[in-house]
């Protein structure tokens, strides 16, 4: 399993709000560290919880696989936590 490394964390982060952005929803604070991530957002009414943590997961992972060698195996957990 791939790590989030620093280099990246930054650059991540920003990018998984976008994609928040793209769902209508308002990214609020983005977070964490090498091996997860923690999201505040306020939720567009249009969308499921587990339909924006599809986009992110999908999206996110996507991109990070174009950051080199080290993130060809990345790959995040089946599951998600979601709070309100």
């Amino acid at each position: 399993m791939a790590f989030i490394r620093n280099e990246e964390r930054d650059e991540m982060f920003a990018y998984m709000g976008a994609i928040i952005k793209d769902n209508d929803s308002i990214p609020i604070l983005i977070n964490g560290v090498k091996d997860h991530v923690h999201i505040l957002c306020v939720m567009s009414k249009n969308i499921a919880l587990s339909k924006l943590v599809e986009e992110i997961k999908r999206h996110s992972s996507r991109w990070i696989k174009t950051k080199g060698r080290h993130y060809l195996n990345f790959s995040w957990q089946g599951g998600y936590a979601g709070f309100r």
